[in-house]
């Protein structure tokens, strides 16, 4: 399934699965991650970060959506790079979607053209899971971001105090 960045938003607490969040959006990124960190704080979720630097370590990050601490029940695994899984590491993903209930894989990378969303890494989890675009093309999107943003500060403003023009 494909979402944007306020729908997103809107399903944090019921997040389960495999996420892709990619974008060049770091403030949305940085949001976002806010948002389902406090939601696994509230929950009681225990969280690790990997962060990829090559193929093989997509094998630490299986290892431990298979393996919880003893104080825990859920897992949310944030992976951060630009690499994705090999043809072995697929095949782990596909099972680790259809027999998790549970656990959230949450998987951040840089903004992606159409090419590699068309691979079958971004297939299976957008036919499985959630793919996020960050993106914020244009203005009135922006100001909707910031308006959400205030509000959840407890700050609100007014959209149309950001009417520079």
């Amino acid at each position: 399934m494909k979402l944007d960045y306020l729908q997103a938003l809107k399903r944090v607490d019921e997040a389960r699965g495999v996420w892709i969040l990619h974008g060049q959006e770091p403030l949305l990124e940085q949001n976002l991650l806010d948002a389902l960190r406090k939601s696994w704080a509230k929950h009681e979720v225990e969280r690790q970060r990997y962060d990829l630097n090559s193929v093989s370590d997509w094998k630490n990050v299986f290892n431990a959506l298979n393996s919880l601490s003893l104080f825990s029940q859920n897992l949310a695994l944030e992976v951060h790079g630009n690499i994705k899984p090999d043809a072995n590491g697929l095949k782990q993903l596909k099972h680790y979607i259809q027999h998790n209930e549970h656990n959230l894989l949450v998987i951040i990378m840089p903004k992606q053209d159409s090419s590699s969303l068309k691979s079958s890494f971004f297939q299976t989890v957008e036919a499985n899971g959630v793919v996020i675009a960050l993106t914020a093309n244009y203005p009135q999107d922006r100001q909707a971001n910031i308006v959400n943003r205030s509000r959840s500060a407890r700050c609100p403003i007014k959209s149309r105090c950001l009417d520079l023009a």
